[in-house]
């Protein structure tokens, strides 16, 4: 919620959307998500710790609700449909590669040994499934990660 304060805040309309350049709003939209992502959580935990955790919703929601109506209402977009096709190896072989990763790391010195056979061959498993997903990114049509 406070990405959406901060993002209401800044000079968003859209005579300062023509008048600036593209790499100006790419700052700021980055700079709003840096003070959101620090905020959020922050004025979540000082809600919780010192309201009670009820409030983050007597908070969020009506303010979600609001900004769900906002949206609906005023934001609009002109699209032009693309025919484009789904990655489908590519994307299989990257949720390969982390959920090898993700079990490593869950797995690793608590259930199996950091020198077992299992947590060595998720290890070799993840590698060559970035390997193979690399060599396939560089020839895909429509290639998950440009």
């Amino acid at each position: 919620m406070v990405e959406a304060y901060w993002g209401w805040a800044v000079p968003a309309s859209p005579t300062w959307c023509r008048c600036t350049s593209a790499a100006r709003r790419s700052v700021t939209a980055v700079a709003v998500f840096a003070v959101g992502s620090v905020g959020g959580p922050l004025l979540g935990g000082l809600f919780t710790d010192h309201l009670g955790w009820r409030w983050v919703f007597y908070i969020n929601v009506p303010t979600g609700l609001i900004a769900l109506l906002l949206v609906v209402r005023f934001f609009t977009v002109t699209h032009h449909r693309v025919r484009a096709s789904v990655d489908v190896l590519g994307s299989a072989l990257l949720v390969g590669a982390i959920t090898c990763v993700m079990l490593v790391t869950v797995w690793g010195g608590r259930d199996y040994a950091w020198d077992s056979g299992v947590v060595i061959g998720l290890l070799a498993a993840s590698l060559a499934l970035v390997l193979a997903f690399v060599i396939w990114e560089r020839r895909a049509a429509n290639p998950v990660l440009p």
